[in-house]
């Protein structure tokens, strides 16, 4: 048997060519899938560590920039009421450093202090300056603390504001008493002007004491009290807040000896009978850090049990200390909306993401069964032209099983053997050897497994009998696997 080398080889490099697109690309459209998941996986973890990273850093600055603003807010009322006491410490020094009013008030006790023209100048200054200033009382006293005059609402002295006296006639400084309490609704409208602010109060009152000063005398001569309303000034400026909120405030503290008092109202809680703050053990509170004398930001659960973060400021030449709070669901409220636009932009990012893949997936996918199809439709209008030059050859071309039995032969086969078609299709390839040349065929079919092809010559049987000799070159070719 002849068989062509050529077409052989031609039909090998096609076979080849046919199992690497049937082959190769098949696996990658079937990769494709896991391609395509993979590459969303990874651009979806990239998008929402993108995400994650601006939260915390945009988390970070909000956070820094809410305590700075609490920050500057309490540094700014600690200024103000340090600013407000300069301020009346400065109309105090006006009537400390008046000699010619020490003298005459001088020159009047020694007379007895009688109920004369000085007397009522006196009662005209002092009325004067209450109103001009728009004080709540003038009280003028001599050195023992002892009233004389008083101008505005009757009221006796406290202990608070007699000891507060009895310091500035000593250093010859005018000097602020500690806030206190007085009843309006008692007869004898007492002052009980205590430290710790005890007891149910109509209002609150500070008390300014002035030395007066004389220059040929080493000691001062009496004092003015000048009675200031808190509630006209200084606590509208603590507990007014710069800019809307519906949980900051401002409270003013001082600490005692055997604990921190309030000196301002709590916007949260109404006022009981005591301004006395229990201050916890267990934990730090804005209370707990005025009694140790800390400034600074803080962290906390506030007298409601609610956390909060403050900011506790000292107000200067002074003992008393300024805190500045608010909810921590109010400050951070920008976190929390930060938090959902955030995560809304990374669901639309990973959304768009997850249609570009498909997109590009369901583009591969479409190229790769359009090649596929192509290669198909190649594929078959090769094997029609292989077949029809085969069938039509000149050489005889058989095509043989790897058992030996005859799958496919040309026309010029079938004219040499003088069998048909199917006869020849049922035959055995040795069965077309003459019978002494069995042990050579099968000596010749060891040789093909082990060379891949082989040249030789040998005599063949046809339907008849009758015998031809032929050159046969025969090469292993591998056909669908």
């Amino acid at each position: 048997m002849d068989v062509n080398s050529v077409h052989n080889d031609r039909r090998k490099n096609h076979d080849r060519l046919n199992n690497i697109i049937s082959g190769s690309r098949w696996q990658l459209s079937s990769s494709s899938h896991w391609v395509a998941l993979v590459g969303f996986a990874v651009l979806a973890l990239i998008i929402s560590c993108v995400g994650w990273w601006v939260y915390q850093h945009q988390t970070a600055q909000i956070r820094l920039d809410k305590q700075h603003e609490l920050a500057a807010i309490a540094s700014l009322k600690a200024q103000q009421i340090s600013e407000w006491r300069r301020e009346k410490l400065n109309d105090a020094e006006v009537l400390r450093d008046n000699p010619i009013f020490a003298t005459q008030f001088y020159t009047w006790l020694q007379r007895g202090a009688p109920s004369d023209k000085i007397y009522y100048k006196f009662r005209s200054r002092l009325t004067s300056l209450l109103r001009a200033y728009d004080y709540h009382a003038v009280a003028l006293l001599d050195a023992e603390t002892n009233p004389l005059i008083r101008i505005g609402e009757k009221w006796i002295l406290g202990e608070g504001t007699k000891k507060t006296a009895r310091k500035a006639l000593q250093t010859k400084q005018s000097l602020f008493a500690d806030l206190s309490s007085q009843h309006t609704d008692l007869d004898d409208h007492t002052d009980y002007g205590h430290t710790d602010l005890d007891g149910h109060a109509d209002h609150y009152h500070l008390d300014l004491t002035i030395p007066l000063l004389t220059s040929g005398q080493k000691q001062p001569v009496g004092l003015i009290i000048i009675r200031l309303e808190p509630e006209k000034f200084l606590f509208p400026l603590i507990e007014n807040w710069p800019t809307p909120s519906k949980s900051a405030e401002s409270v003013l503290l001082r600490a005692t000896p055997t604990g921190v008092i309030r000196l301002s109202g709590r916007r949260h809680l109404s006022e009981g009978p005591s301004r006395q703050i229990k201050v916890p053990q267990d934990r730090m509170t804005p209370p707990m850090m005025v009694k140790k004398g800390l400034e600074g930001a803080l962290e906390h659960l506030d007298y409601r049990n609610t956390p909060a973060f403050s900011y506790i400021k000292r107000v200067t030449d002074s003992p008393w200390y300024l805190v500045a709070k608010v909810d921590k669901a109010e400050m951070y409220a920008p976190i929390n909306q930060l938090a959902w636009q955030i995560s809304l932009l990374v669901l639309a990012l990973v959304g768009a993401a997850g249609l570009t893949v498909y997109y590009w997936w369901r583009q591969i996918n479409s190229s790769f069964l359009a090649a596929h199809y192509q290669s198909q439709f190649d594929k078959q209008l090769l094997e029609q032209r292989f077949h029809s030059v085969t069938k039509h050859a000149n050489d005889i071309i058989i095509l043989v099983g790897p058992e030996g039995r005859i799958v496919d032969v040309n026309y010029r086969a079938q004219e040499a053997f003088g069998y048909s078609h199917d006869e020849l299709l049922k035959l055995d390839i040795s069965t077309l050897r003459v019978p002494e040349d069995d042990e050579t065929s099968l000596l010749h079919r060891q040789q093909l497994k082990e060379k891949g092809s082989l040249l030789f010559e040998a005599p063949f049987l046809r339907k008849d009998g009758s015998r031809f000799p032929a050159e046969v070159s025969a090469r292993l070719i591998e056909l669908d696997g």
